[in-house]
């Protein structure tokens, strides 16, 4: 009985909620600050808080990498120089990293997180980096599974951005589309 299997004992990097060898989807609709929660997320994980939202946060390397497919170097730089001015250290902050160039490339991801462990990782937008038919199931459950490799693999929350349709929010359900 499934019941009677212990549950997995792996580290909760925000407990009780997302661990460190998954993978989460944050799905929404466009400008209701996905990017701006999970970035806040990666701040306290750099900066060595224990707490995010608080929740306890679990951290092991205290290292974020964020690979970004909507913003370019200039505005990350423009949005962590406001944050350093007042919110965390430039230590801290040289602890997260950003991946501007992901190209459906495994194993560039893998080579990163090999020299630089980080406890989570952010792909800002997944439907830009993802090759495939959104619609079919089996293209998108392949997708999930390298990602999930990653996360086994070095131990690390991969977290998925990902925008509903523009303007879907306003429109009825229809299962036949």
């Amino acid at each position: 009985h499934l019941l009677d299997h212990p549950e997995n004992s792996g580290v909760k990097l925000w407990d009780p909620y997302l661990k460190n060898d998954m993978v989460c989807v944050l799905f929404g609709s466009s400008d209701t600050a996905k990017s701006s929660l999970i970035r806040n997320l990666c701040l306290d994980i750099v900066s060595g808080k224990t707490e995010f939202l608080g929740l306890p946060l679990n951290t092991v390397h205290k290292r974020a990498l964020i690979v970004t497919t909507e913003d370019m170097p200039s505005d990350i730089t423009g949005v962590l120089s406001k944050v350093a001015e007042t919110y965390i250290d430039k230590e801290s902050l040289g602890r997260l990293g950003f991946y501007f160039e992901f190209d459906n490339s495994f194993e560039d991801l893998n080579k990163i997180l090999e020299k630089n462990p980080c406890d989570i990782v952010v792909i800002d937008v997944w439907s830009d980096i993802f090759k495939g038919n959104p619609n079919d199931f089996t293209q998108v459950r392949q997708s999930m599974r390298q990602f999930k490799k990653i996360a086994s693999q070095h131990q690390t929350l991969v977290v998925l951005i990902h925008h509903s349709i523009k303007n879907a929010e306003n429109k009825a359900s229809d299962k036949s589309l």
